[in-house]
C-alpha cells in the first residue's frame, strides 16, 4: 500500500501533489503536516509531513542511537516518522514543497538536490526547462 493515493497530477502554487490522501484507520497509515513544536497545524499551512504506519521504518540503518531523530510525538500523542520534508494538505491531497535541511542522505552519503537537478537538467534537456 501507499500513503497517497490517486493518479490525477494537480498542480498548486508551483507544488505537484503526491496524490489522495487515506484517512482512515483501515490501512493503518497516517500522514500529517506539524509546526516545529509538534503541533498539528490546520490544512492549507506548510509545515513538516509526518508519516506512519506498518511499512515505515523503526529506525535508522545499523545506527541506533540517532534512531530518536526520525521519530516524534505530535500533538495527537501518536508517534510519526519525521520525513524532513516540508508540505501542506489542501482538498484533501499533499503537496511537497520542499525540504527542511536542503541535503538528502542515502547509504550514509550526502546529497544535494541542487546536484540532482543539474544531472537531471543534462541528461533531460527536451524534457526539463533549465532552473
Amino acid at each position: 500500500g501507499t500513503l497517497a493515493v490517486g493518479s490525477e497530477v494537480e498542480v498548486l502554487d508551483g507544488a505537484v501533489s503526491v496524490g489522495f490522501l487515506p484517512r482512515d484507520t483501515v490501512s493503518g497509515r497516517s500522514i500529517r503536516v506539524a509546526d516545529s513544536e509538534g503541533q498539528i497545524i490546520e490544512d492549507g499551512r506548510v509545515g513538516e509531513i509526518f508519516i506512519s504506519g506498518p511499512d515505515v521504518t523503526i529506525g535508522y540503518w545499523n545506527k541506533p542511537d540517532l534512531d530518536h531523530q526520525f521519530h516524534c510525538k505530535l500533538s495527537d500523542g501518536s508517534e510519526y516518522f519525521a520525513t524532513g520534508d516540508l508540505g501542506k494538505i489542501v482538498d484533501q491531497r499533499l503537496y511537497v514543497v520542499g525540504r527542511k535541511k536542503e541535503l538528502i542522505i542515502v547509504n550514509g552519503r550526502n546529497i544535494y538536490p541542487t546536484d540532482i537537478e543539474s544531472i537531471v537538467e543534462v541528461e533531460y534537456p527536451d524534457t526539463v526547462r533549465p532552473g
